[in-house]
């Protein structure tokens, strides 16, 4: 199993940040012929609040992270982690 944990704050105007590093690892990094041992791995990628989360539900970037986000496989974000 591979864990992949980004640490950032968890507001509003840091969604498409996020938005951005997942696209990176999910196609660059993972995608790169050098980590192919590491992308076939089942997987975990976890958004990590560095303090409070505050995305208010009424906020399209809220839909971004319930809807696209998640369905690529982003969890969180959430203030504490635990691995199973």
């Amino acid at each position: 199993m591979a864990y992949f944990v980004e640490v950032h704050s968890a507001i509003t105007s840091q969604v498409s940040k996020i938005e951005k590093k997942l696209n990176w690892l999910t196609h660059e990094f993972l995608g790169h012929e050098n980590n192919a041992k590491l992308a076939a791995l089942p997987k975990e990628i976890h958004w990590i609040a560095s303090g409070r989360v505050k995305i208010p539900k009424h906020t399209r970037q809220y839909r971004v992270l319930t809807t696209t986000l998640r369905k690529k496989g982003l969890q969180g974000p959430s203030e504490h982690l635990t691995l199973k």
